[in-house]
């Protein structure tokens, strides 16, 4: 869960933001959600200042 998060994130996020994120998970995600999960993720990156 750890390593499909972090690819996701440097997937969505340029490597030119000097930002530290830390991503708490309080449960499992099953694959039939990945989708919902990753466009929760990019509309949070979305709303991170730039």
């Amino acid at each position: 869960m750890r390593r499909l998060l972090r690819e996701m994130l440097k997937k969505q996020l340029s490597y030119s933001v000097s930002l530290d994120i830390v991503v708490r998970i309080h449960k499992t995600f099953y694959k039939k959600n990945f989708k919902q999960i990753e466009e929760e993720i990019h509309n949070l990156i979305k709303g991170l200042p730039s």
